[in-house]
């Protein structure tokens, strides 16, 4: 792009004010300006090369274009074309394939450079509005003239081997002489040369303006663009493009599927001729369409009144198309055959058919902005509102898909507006129905990649608290393997969802994709990456990476403020206290030390936003899983420095039978309410309280978590403890049949081994209950085996050894 946006003022007003800015820059900066520097308070640098620079004008495909001056060439004003960062190859072969242009309807490329590794382009600097802008107020003579310009420009690029891939108004200026001029050959490529700089298949363009070889990610060149002037004469024609829809997916079917309406249809008035030159050139299959040159001398035979070449599609041919494209609707050529010759009858069908199709679209396309003012007014703080909105834009896509089934569902924009409000579960089925509906649609698989990296945050959340939780009990302090694997595969299955999603939408993804694109980086290990992609972006999903990099980075403090930000923003943005929640519970167990009270202010804030997490999001059995977790690590803390846990262990139960009753066979949910149980009965039998019915709530529980989960080594390890723990109270008080629960203890830490075998203390606590059931020599061996992986560690093998020794000592009995 070359063009000065125009602000409210007038454009003479503009032009001196300009010049004068110019100029006054030009004298302040003369002899002494620095090599490469910055305006100040501009963002904008004060040179690049020889060049200075007055100000940004905006942003192309490739980078940000400045309009500046030549001091070597009397101060002449250029427009220079600065690539931030990325393929500077690829921004040399563009400058190669313009320089090759010389024609008075496209912009010229002056020079190429580079400038501290970056390289730019400086073209002339073009004064004026985009097509679409200008011709407002034109005559259709006058628009045709236009777009038969443009073809000429075209041509001549054509001729020398350069395609211009993505034409479209806004690349193509119109200065003070009503001159059209193409500008921004940002996707141009050499056809001769074959070389595609960019990934094969990629898709490159802007949606409306596509053509459905483009749309595939096949190999586009000149047709592509004589499809884009095609639908230049449709805009000028009937003012509006001839193919639209809801969203950029919708638009590509059209563009694959559907065959343009004709113009006469949206505007009565337009010559018959004109509209046979532009339904040609808007022909589906490439080879079908005229040639740039033959597009602009139909244009001139009608400029000069001479009749044109190009014929409107019969009946016949209109029906054979349709039958190609839908052979099960036509039974093939023979249907279509049958349609020929029933004729009328067969263009009533049609027409009925287009009818409905019409009225569809219509009602998908009223209903848009309802997703769009939902979105809105969720993010102003009123969620209520948003809901009705959103419940009014369900019942009219359901209305608009009943009617036709080809219509846009608007499933995407419900996914995002459940997950922003925290229904997952809803989340998840409106992009099922939606993938079931359109398999691979770009917008879906965004928003799955989306919610499996909230699973995935989850997910690794959970692995770390069983990893800390088995250090802090002498374990590893690596997650079992089968938990690794599992985390591994789903941080593979969400970064091919995003990475499918915001390849799928190219340079036309919503403000979610970019959000998406931080979150990929962030899971892979590239924060930096992530902190630029979101980085001065106002929306609280940014403002959750921005906290997340500092996170990764182990800057609680700065993540907590950035959550807290988030929150500040939209209040009820509940991803934001879910991650606010998280990192409070990590900063606790940095902060924790055992016998004080480090940490347990953190742990009791983490508990407060669990708290108003699960009062918002009632019907999340995970988030109360999350809030029993959180307490239950409060009565731990308050264990290790002897403590009572009574109270943080009863809320952790009561956040535990919650989560049970909305999903009663939650594995997790029973395991949070044992080991809860667990605890007050360990606590009651220390002060010598009957721990009986709480041992039995807790094993009740803890063997029905088994059951759901047999291969979790947390829910293995607490349950042998606490039949352990359970076998130990009952020897303490007459020998109540302890050595059943020491039994089962044993097989249960044989379990524990089978998961996760390198795990010392589970053979070090069978030789200690072997040991206080008198069975010496099993103790033995199980001392010997615990000392035997305990090479690194000198001090606990030769604990071990001496608990041999002892235990031999027994066997041996009195000398």
């Amino acid at each position: 792009m070359s063009v000065m946006p125009e602000p409210p003022l007038q454009p003479d007003a503009l032009d001196r004010l300009a010049r004068e800015v110019g100029k006054e820059r030009t004298k302040s900066t003369a002899g002494a300006a620095p090599a490469f520097g910055w305006v100040p308070g501009s963002g904008a640098p004060a040179m690049i090369g020889r060049f200075r620079i007055v100000t940004p004008v905006g942003r192309g495909g490739m980078g940000v274009v400045y309009h500046a001056i030549d001091p070597e060439k009397n101060n002449v004003e250029v427009a220079l074309k600065s690539l931030a960062a990325g393929p500077g190859e690829r921004l040399r072969r563009e400058g190669e394939a313009i320089a090759r242009l010389d024609h008075p309807g496209i912009v010229k490329i002056l020079e190429t450079g580079e400038e501290l590794g970056k390289p730019f382009l400086v073209m002339e600097f073009v004064r004026g509005r985009p097509l679409d802008d200008a011709w407002v107020g034109w005559d259709l003579r006058r628009r045709v003239e236009a777009v038969e310009q443009i073809a000429r420009a075209v041509t001549h690029a054509h001729e020398r081997g350069v395609a211009h891939r993505d034409l479209k108004p806004s690349n193509i200026l119109v200065g003070e002489d009503s001159a059209p001029r193409v500008t921004d050959f940002g996707l141009a490529a050499i056809e001769e040369a074959r070389t595609k700089l960019t990934d094969p298949g990629s898709v490159m363009g802007t949606p409306a303006w596509m053509s459905p070889e483009q749309v595939r990610g096949d190999a586009a060149g000149a047709p592509a663009d004589v499809h884009a002037l095609g639908a230049l004469l449709y805009l000028a024609l009937t003012g509006t493009g001839p193919f639209d829809g809801p969203n950029a997916p919708a638009i590509y079917r059209r563009i694959l599927d559907v065959e343009p309406e004709w113009p006469r249809k949206r505007a009565p008035s337009s010559p018959a001729a004109l509209e046979a030159v532009c339904l040609a050139a808007l022909e589906k299959t490439p080879t079908r369409r005229p040639s740039a040159v033959k597009f602009a001398e139909d244009l001139a035979r009608w400029l000069a009144g001479k009749p044109v070449n190009s014929r409107l599609p019969s009946l016949a041919v209109r029906v054979l198309k349709r039958a190609r494209r839908n052979p099960f609707a036509w039974l093939g050529l023979a249907a279509a055959t049958v349609a020929l010759a029933a004729g009328a009858s067969a263009l009533a069908v049609q027409s009925s058919r287009h009818a409905r199709q019409d009225k569809a679209r219509n009602m998908a396309r009223d209903a848009q902005p309802l997703a769009a003012h939902a979105l809105l007014a969720l993010a102003a703080g009123d969620e209520p509102g948003a809901a009705r909105m959103m419940e009014e834009f369900g019942k009219k896509m359901a209305a608009a898909r009943a009617l036709d089934g080809s219509a846009a569902g608007g499933w995407f924009e419900s996914a995002e507006f459940r997950r922003q409000t925290g229904d997952e579960e809803g989340a998840w089925r409106a992009v099922n129905e939606g993938e079931a509906a359109r398999p691979g649609e770009a917008l879906l698989r965004l928003e799955r990649g989306l919610l499996l990296a909230a699973r995935y945050r989850r997910e690794a959340r959970r692995a770390e608290q069983s990893a800390d939780a088995s250090m802090r009990a002498g374990g590893p302090r690596e997650a079992p393997e089968e938990t690794r694997r599992g985390l591994a595969e789903l941080l593979k299955q969400t970064s091919a969802e995003l990475d499918a999603g915001i390849a799928g939408l190219g340079g036309n993804a919503p403000p979610a994709a970019r959000v998406a694109q931080a979150e990929l980086a962030l899971l892979q290990g590239r924060p930096d990456d992530a902190w630029k992609l979101v980085e001065g972006l106002e929306q609280p999903e940014a403002k959750v990476v921005c906290g997340s990099v500092l996170e990764a980075r182990g800057d609680f403090s700065g993540a907590l403020e950035w959550f807290s930000k988030a929150i500040a923003t939209r209040e009820r943005f509940w991803p934001a206290w879910e991650a606010r929640a998280t990192a409070r519970e990590r900063l606790a167990g940095r902060r924790w030390k055992p016998e004080t009270e480090a940490g347990e202010a953190e742990q009791s804030d983490a508990i407060d936003d669990w708290a108003r997490l699960a009062k918002a999001l009632p019907r999340r059995a995970d988030i109360h899983v999350s809030l029993s977790t959180a307490s239950w690590r409060l009565g731990q803390m308050r264990i290790y420095r002897q403590g009572d846990p009574t109270e943080p262990c009863r809320r952790a139960i009561a956040a535990a039978d919650e989560a049970i009753r909305i999903n009663p066979r939650s594995g997790e949910a029973h395991f949070a309410a044992g080991r809860a149980w667990s605890e007050i009965a360990n606590h009651e039998s220390s002060r010598r309280a009957d721990a009986g019915p709480s041992y039995a709530k807790a094993l009740e529980q803890l063997e029905e978590s088994a059951r759901t989960l047999p291969d979790s080594l947390d829910v293995r390890l607490v349950l042998a403890g606490t039949f352990r723990m359970r076998g130990y109270w009952k020897r303490a008080h007459g020998g109540l049949a302890f050595e059943e629960d020491y039994n089962r203890a044993l097989r249960e830490y044989d379990e524990v081994m089978r998961i996760s075998p390198v795990w010392l203390p589970a053979r070090c606590n069978q030789g200690l209950i072997l040991f206080e059931m008198k069975r010496w020599k099993e103790a033995a061996a199980a001392f010997e085996k615990a000392g035997s992986w305990a090479t690194d560690r000198e001090t606990t093998r030769k604990q071990f050894e001496e608990a041999k020794r002892l235990a031999n000592e027994e066997e041996r009995g009195p000398r």
